[in-house]
């Protein structure tokens, strides 16, 4: 892992695209080993904690592919990771319907 310690989290920015509506947390940090399926959890019990029950779910990295669920965080963050201020951080995108490729 380069240097980095396993136990570093990682800072993600959840961002709605289309329909989506925006979650109150907008930034949710998580440990480097976790899996994106982790997040896509989070985000579908936020969204269905805002009074509906959502069906689908869809993530993107860099507003164009969605990687798999599979993946470590902190391996999405060292390949397509932004630096926001001072912070490398990992942004996503949520939709409720396909948005990108």
């Amino acid at each position: 892992m380069s240097g980095v310690e396993k136990n570093t989290k990682v800072h993600v920015l959840l961002k709605h695209v289309g329909d989506a509506p925006p979650l109150q947390r907008k930034e949710v940090a998580i440990h480097r080993e976790e899996k994106l399926l982790k997040v896509v959890a989070f985000i579908k019990k936020e969204l269905n904690s805002k009074g509906g029950l959502v069906c689908g779910h869809f993530v993107y990295l860099k507003s164009s592919f969605s990687p798999n669920l599979n993946e470590q965080i902190g391996v999405l963050l060292d390949s397509f990771g932004t630096d926001v201020g001072d912070t490398r951080k990992l942004v996503l995108h949520y939709a409720l319907s396909p948005a990108w490729g």
